[in-house]
């Protein structure tokens, strides 16, 4: 019999602490577009470059990215140097947990890129192009620092869907990659 009476009071309780948590996202999570950019600052490192804009509503953002990339260089061949993407990129990213129309917490994000590469053999010095298309899923975490200003660490997976697979520079084979990671960090402003 207590544990009727318990289960009668506990219940009530966590309704009501569910239906006062809803009304007070609703309240809190207004539904405007939203916009801003932001940048990776590890590619500058390796002389590349990568910058987003994005426009975002409710709790999804899309995300267009231009890059120039050297990924690292235990995906590159020991016969070849210099790897790099030229990228373009189109995502859309769902922010499950956000509370505010400024899109923080953790993120899922799916898109494509399509790449232009380019790799020199090291022995000959020749260069071979080759362009790739990737599915890219990421998932990564937004906090702002400041009022306009965050930090978005991120993990991505490049899957490559379509594109050249072998190129032939100088004699020398390239077999270029079907599954390539990314982790870094974006520094981005809010409009």
């Amino acid at each position: 019999m207590k544990k009727f009476w318990l289960l009668l009071l506990i219940i009530p309780f966590g309704c009501g602490l569910n239906a006062q948590t809803r009304d007070t996202l609703q309240l809190t999570l207004k539904e405007e577009i939203t916009l801003g950019a932001s940048f990776d600052p590890v590619p500058f490192y390796y002389g590349g470059w990568d910058f987003n804009f994005w426009g975002g509503y409710n709790r999804f953002k899309i995300r267009l990215a231009r890059s120039l990339k050297y990924p690292s260089e235990f995906l590159t061949d020991i016969n070849f140097e210099n790897l790099n993407y030229n990228t373009t990129g189109l995502y859309l990213q769902y922010f499950p947990f956000t509370n505010s129309y400024r899109l923080n917490n953790l993120w899922f994000e799916i898109g494509g890129e399509k790449s232009a590469g380019n790799i020199r053999a090291k022995l000959t010095g020749g260069e071979g192009n080759f362009d790739e298309y990737f599915f890219t899923a990421s998932i990564g975490y937004l906090w702002f620092f400041s009022y306009r200003f965050y930090l978005n660490p991120f993990v991505t997976a490049h899957l490559r869907v379509y594109g050249d697979k072998t190129i032939i520079i100088n004699g020398y084979y390239y077999d270029t990659q079907k599954l390539y990671p990314e982790i870094s960090i974006r520094i981005g402003y809010h409009f």
